[in-house]
C-alpha cells in the first residue's frame, strides 16, 4: 500500500531554524521514529539516510486558510526518484544525481 505523503501551503513559523547535520543526530532519530509510525523501520531508516544531505527545518503552520497538497511514497520495485520532481533534490544531492541518472 502506497504510503501518503502532504505539503501545507500558508503561514509559516520556523521553530528550530535550519537543522543542521552536525547537531542533528538525535533530531534525526526523531524524524527516523515519526517515520517508523507510518513505514517499516527498514524503510524510515532508508528514507532519511538517502535523504540526509537535503535542507530541514521544523515549521509550525495553521490548517486554516492553508492549501494542502499531497501525494504517496514509492512502492515496492518503484524508481523513488519518480515519485518528487527533480526540481525538489537540492543540486549536488544524492537523489538529485539518481534523478538526473534516470532522465539520460
Amino acid at each position: 500500500m502506497p504510503r501518503r505523503r502532504m505539503v501545507l501551503w500558508g503561514l509559516q513559523r520556523q521553530r528550530d531554524g535550519l537543522l543542521q547535520r552536525q547537531r542533528t543526530a538525535f533530531s534525526l532519530q526523531r524524524l527516523k521514529a515519526l517515520f517508523a509510525e507510518l513505514l517499516t523501520r527498514e524503510q524510515a531508516d532508508a528514507y532519511v539516510d538517502g535523504t540526509i544531505d537535503q535542507p530541514r527545518a521544523l515549521v509550525a503552520v495553521p490548517l486554516a486558510g492553508s492549501v494542502v497538497t499531497t501525494w504517496r511514497m514509492p512502492v515496492d520495485g518503484e524508481d523513488p526518484t519518480g515519485i518528487w520532481h527533480r526540481r525538489y533534490y537540492g543540486d549536488g544531492t544524492m537523489m538529485a544525481a539518481r534523478a538526473d541518472e534516470g532522465r539520460a
